[in-house]
């Protein structure tokens, strides 16, 4: 397929299907960084085009998450930076890099926190960014703070015992 793709390319270098095309088999076979060039030229001919973009912000995604694993959170926040300036109200992308910066709570735990405030207002049934934000505001002894997350968990899960539980000890508190 790919042989195919690039002898249409030699004869039309601006076939945007053909580049289409090319650039979801490169995100498929996981080689990002192809994609990304495909989708961001993409981009620069028709900065109009919604399927290049959510596949550029897709790829900056991947490649986030690829470098969380790595531990290197410089690239993390770039490529999920990336990825929420292509779409600055998506809560999934806040909340996975607050995690991000979570791993290097020395340092980072302000920016973690933050991360996943913007998650709660982007998206208020949030339950992962819920669960962190009163996990941190409980073990701050800011029990008047973590009670509305547990609350949102409850709504969301009544099944979890572990909100459940908490606010029970915040009453008790």
């Amino acid at each position: 397929a790919i042989e195919l793709i690039q002898t249409v390319l030699e004869s039309d270098e601006d076939n945007a299907d053909a580049l289409h095309l090319l650039g979801r088999i490169h995100f498929f076979r996981e080689e990002f960084d192809a994609a990304d060039a495909l989708y961001t030229r993409l981009r620069a001919m028709d900065p109009t085009d919604e399927v290049a973009l959510e596949n550029l912000r897709q790829a900056h995604i991947r490649r986030g998450f690829q470098a969380r694993e790595l531990g290197d959170l410089a690239e993390t926040e770039r490529f999920f930076l990336a990825a929420i300036d292509l779409d600055p109200e998506d809560a999934f992308v806040h909340y996975n890099l607050g995690c991000a910066y979570a791993d290097h709570h020395e340092d980072r735990g302000a920016d973690a926190f933050r991360m996943w405030e913007r998650a709660v207002e982007l998206q208020p049934g949030y339950t992962d960014a819920h669960f962190d934000l009163a996990q941190v505001y409980f073990h701050n002894e800011r029990y008047d703070d973590a009670y509305p997350h547990y609350e949102a968990l409850v709504d969301a899960r009544p099944d979890w015992p572990a909100p459940h539980y908490c606010m029970a000890v915040i009453r008790l508190k």
